[in-house]
């Protein structure tokens, strides 16, 4: 199969793309620069095609899509984040509201059915303990918006054109090489470097962290998988872990590490308060397409990010 990966250069599409090669799909990745892990990947022979684009432009979609004729899609480019994303909401509504209808428009011009693409737990607000599909939804930060409303245009598609465009929603990926600072990312970088790190705030904070191997295979099986009853899964590790939970156990993986994390809610930069989070209920993608995360628990995860980094593996 020729896969079409959107932003396949950045964190979570590279680790994709590699899983798509070794399995033998052809992939065809799309993005805004070509990424060293990806220019590396393809001066080792691995079958893949680079295209530099903007998933803002329209014209740079119909070219690839008419130059490499994709058999289906993972979209993955946006601009990630709620926090990141904040002061510029324009730039957000154009790049995950814009560039999926771009997406979109091509595989209905170019008959390609079937896309895969990552939602997010933002779409909820403020979250419930436990999260399934169906609960209500109130985001209230630009990121959050343009996913929720990402959701419904994918729907509209699926309904008005026969697209088969399947949402995977997660939350806060983490393994080695994560781009921008964020926990638990923060604390093992730290404890794994020998430096001190010590956050103000948001040491009751719970999230459910889900492992980027987890959130790859939850793509590959909703991918496989070949009649979808549902336009939406949750893909999460199925447990929520406080801020403080991540600090005890990278002490306890890694001896002697200088971290902490002080009582307090969590904000943002700027002091806009976080959403609160809650675990994501995977029965659906479970009981529809076989999903078990491999990494259930903070402790497996981080042992495994710890093998990761030790082995020099980025992802």
């Amino acid at each position: 199969m020729k896969v079409l990966v959107t932003g396949g250069g950045g964190f979570t599409g590279m680790a994709l793309v590699k899983r798509l090669v070794a399995r033998g799909d052809g992939v065809v990745v799309f993005d805004i620069a070509i990424s060293e892990q990806l220019q590396k990947l393809m001066d080792d022979g691995a079958d893949v095609d680079a295209v530099v684009g903007d998933i803002t432009s329209s014209p740079h979609i119909l070219q690839t899509f008419k130059a490499h004729r994709p058999e289906a899609v993972v979209h993955l480019a946006a601009a990630v984040g709620a926090g990141p994303t904040m002061g510029n909401p324009w730039r957000v509504v154009e790049m995950n509201v814009g560039g999926t209808l771009h997406v979109m428009e091509a595989m209905r011009l170019f008959d390609v059915t079937r896309m895969i693409y990552l939602s997010t737990e933002e779409t909820w607000g403020d979250m419930n303990e436990v999260n399934t599909e169906t609960d209500y939804q109130v985001p209230f930060l630009p990121y959050g918006i343009t996913k929720l409303t990402m959701e419904h245009f994918c729907q509209t598609y699926n309904r008005l054109h026969g697209l088969d465009c399947i949402g995977l929603r997660t939350s806060w990926i983490y393994s080695p090489g994560l781009p921008r600072p964020r926990p638990p990312n923060t604390f093992i970088d730290a404890a794994l470097e020998g430096r001190s790190f010590h956050m103000t705030e948001g040491a009751e904070t719970v999230t459910d962290f889900t492992h980027i191997y987890d959130v790859v295979q939850g793509i590959l099986r909703a991918l496989d998988h070949p009649d979808h009853p549902h336009a939406i899964y949750n893909i999460g590790s199925g447990v929520a872990t406080s801020f403080q939970e991540v600090v005890d156990i990278v002490k306890e993986l890694v001896p002697g590490a200088d971290i902490s994390v002080a009582p307090g809610p969590y904000h943002f930069p700027g002091g806009v308060r976080m959403p609160k989070k809650g675990l994501l209920d995977n029965t659906r993608a479970r009981e529809t397409f076989g999903y078990e995360p491999e990494f259930p628990d903070m402790r497996s995860g981080l042992a495994n990010y710890i093998e990761q980094v030790r082995q020099g593996d980025e992802g």
